[in-house]
């Protein structure tokens, strides 16, 4: 541990408000004055930013090669050189205010969602996902390699892969009544995941409190026509028979059920 400090000095932290613990076991941590500071055997180094007379949030991550990127909403999108001992300007972007790295893609969120492949010769943007006078102001991937957003205005979205389109995640108290959440700015998502009961706990922290979103009432079979069924017969291993005009069977896929046909003409 290392004590704060409540004035400004390249010696000691000054109010952090992030921080990340790099693969070589340093501690990187946001300052609120803009500067980042550095903690390891060596003791603390601070890299100062441009000056700013409110406080600012810096976005830490490190890629799978151990980079550390820090993005500032002041002054754009950083990598640290060990070379030089310094952060260099990888992209001249304003607005920053959230920042993931997950294998060879980096994700930037200010007035867009921003895709980015990591490759040898720097950045290759691949897709942007634009958002309706909003920013994205808190990202995560879970263990099943999706991803999450969250913005100033509230709203959380939930891609399965980072090709698809963003889907909203929408709030229920009771099974037929669903509603829109009312997070407020949403500050930092995270899930948690009990591989025992297969129930995923989707936390977020926003300016109107901690929210824990767990699992609907009940969940959708993929590919079932809604259209009556008059029987159901439940068999073992997790399948399930209907009849529905064709006889479909059920099975689980991962967290998911899915549906396919056998037999038709069942009537």
């Amino acid at each position: 541990m290392v004590q704060g400090s409540l004035s400004e000095n390249d010696t000691l932290p000054f109010y952090p408000n992030n921080s990340l613990q790099s693969k070589n076991r340093k501690i990187w941590i946001s300052q609120s004055n803009h500067s980042i500071g550095r903690m390891g055997k060596e003791g603390f180094r601070s890299y100062a930013f441009s000056e700013s007379t409110s406080a600012q949030e810096l976005q830490i991550a490190e890629d799978p090669e151990g980079g550390i990127w820090v993005l500032s909403p002041l002054d754009g999108l950083f990598q640290y050189n060990q070379s030089s001992d310094s952060f260099v300007k990888r992209l001249n972007v304003s607005g920053g205010r959230s920042l993931l790295i997950h294998d060879d893609h980096l994700l930037l969120g200010n007035d867009a969602l921003y895709v980015y492949l990591l490759t040898e010769d720097g950045l290759r943007l691949e897709r942007t996902i634009p958002m309706e006078e909003d920013l994205v102001t808190a990202l995560h991937v879970d263990q099943n390699n999706e991803f999450f957003a969250g913005t100033q205005k509230g709203k959380l979205y939930h891609l399965k892969d980072l090709e698809t389109e963003p889907r909203t995640i929408y709030g229920a108290n009771e099974a037929h009544r669903v509603e829109e959440l009312d997070f407020k700015q949403i500050n930092e998502i995270y899930v948690t995941y009990d591989a025992e009961g297969r129930n995923d706990k989707l936390w977020v922290s926003s300016a109107s409190g901690l929210w824990l979103l767990q699992q609907q009432f009940f969940k959708t079979v993929e590919d079932l026509p809604m259209n009556n069924p008059i029987g159901i017969a439940i068999g073992a291993q997790e399948r399930a028979w209907v009849p529905m005009n064709y006889l479909y069977q059920i099975s689980r896929e991962e967290d998911d059920f899915r549906a396919k046909p056998i037999f038709d003409n069942m009537q």
